[in-house]
């Protein structure tokens, strides 16, 4: 530290007070870069993590059986489930919900509904 002619040199006391707080102003600094970089370090793991977990999934097809000449009138999807609501041709209604891998869970079927 220079002088300027006009300042006097600091007590000694004073003087190791400022060289503590310049060690403590020092330390919390690097404490705060690290704890920066371990945290960028982290979102940029797990980022990587989440893009991998979406390429290894896989497209799976299966195939849902329905009864002949019967007309889907919707469909909802949840989760590993799907719902079919279907009109059979003699105008019953049914209500199927699949497994995504094509197995029936259920078969509801609607009376007094045209």
């Amino acid at each position: 530290m220079t002088l300027d002619p006009q300042e006097k040199p600091l007590a000694p006391e004073v003087e190791k007070i400022r060289k503590k707080m310049l060690y403590l102003l020092i330390a919390s600094s690097v404490i705060m870069v690290i704890a920066l970089m371990v945290i960028l370090i982290a979102i940029i793991y797990k980022i990587n993590q989440t893009t991998l977990e979406l390429e290894q999934t896989s497209v799976t097809s299966s195939t849902i059986s329905v009864p002949t000449n019967a007309t889907i009138l919707n469909s909802s999807l949840s989760g590993n489930q799907i719902m079919l609501i279907l009109r059979l041709p003699k105008g019953k209604r049914i209500i199927k919900i699949y497994k995504l891998n094509g197995q029936l869970i259920s078969q509801l079927c609607l009376k007094g509904i045209n």
